[in-house]
């Protein structure tokens, strides 16, 4: 259940993050608050998990939740993949 106040916050938070017009925003938690906050962005490109209920479809380009099998690292690089970024694995 969320507070009031809790709620506030995101709010708040989103208006800051909308005054900054960001692009891009990408969602590496993936929890039901960040998914909003993320959608509330209003950025063009909104990534995150494709998670069940409401907080996977706060984004606009999604990517597969991950699994226990692979490492969380791995997960979060393939959201960087669908950006079509380079970054260096052996960093």
């Amino acid at each position: 259940k969320w507070s009031k106040q809790g709620l506030w916050k995101i709010l708040w938070l989103s208006g800051r993050v909308r005054r900054r017009r960001y692009d891009l925003v990408v969602d590496l938690q993936g929890e039901k608050k960040s998914a909003l906050l993320t959608f509330l962005s209003r950025a063009k490109f909104r990534i995150g998990y494709d998670r069940d209920g409401w907080s996977g479809k706060m984004y606009n380009i999604r990517e597969q939740t991950p699994t226990i099998q692979k490492h969380l690292v791995l997960s979060h690089l393939g959201l960087v993949q669908e950006l079509k970024l380079q970054y260096h694995q052996d960093c």
